[in-house]
């Protein structure tokens, strides 16, 4: 959950306009929309709650199909302090470099010899691979805000996968703090 504060802190606060959409969508529909919204908004700010994305996840996913999944074949980075996988929804980066910096600065500029750690995997949602079930569910953030942030050209490069053990072509390697 540091790493989404961290990406947090790298950007300014975001608000979706909840009106763009092109279709005019029941009431209750509306209300679902919003609220998963207001969810993500939050998530983007650096508030997480995993339990929400998860059913924000699941909504985006029922309704709109690979709409806002992440996009196949491009690598995803997540920097870490501790190897922890509990399945549940995490952010991850478009950027090595983002990564990179977060696991190297986690125990602070005093610790020198600190270890973080970084996540490299390929994004495989629609074709079978060994790391398929890390993106079983993902949701990125730069395509939901393109159809619904309140910045026409609102550009995000962060991704929200299932945080499981990587496997197959995914690897994970060390940052040392110097």
């Amino acid at each position: 959950m540091q790493f989404e504060q961290y990406l947090a802190q790298r950007r300014k606060p975001r608000k979706f306009n909840r009106y763009q959409a092109k279709n005019p969508y029941a009431d209750e529909f509306a209300s679902e929309l919003n609220q998963n919204l207001s969810t993500v908004e939050k998530w983007i700010n650096g508030s997480v709650n995993t339990e929400k994305m998860i059913r924000a996840m699941q909504f985006f996913e029922r309704y709109f199909g690979d709409r806002f999944r992440a996009t196949e074949g491009r690598k995803v980075y997540r920097g870490q302090s501790q190897l922890v996988f509990d399945g549940t929804p995490r952010s991850y980066s478009y950027e090595k470099k983002v990564a990179e910096a977060f696991a190297e600065n986690q125990c602070g500029w005093f610790a020198p010899g600190c270890k973080g750690y970084v996540i490299e995997r390929l994004v495989c949602s629609l074709k079978p691979c060994s790391d398929a079930r890390a993106f079983r569910l993902s949701l990125d953030l730069g395509k939901l805000m393109k159809a619904y942030a309140s910045h026409k050209y609102a550009l995000e490069r962060e991704v929200v996968i299932l945080n499981t053990k990587p496997k197959g072509s995914a690897r994970i390697y060390e940052v040392v703090n110097a």
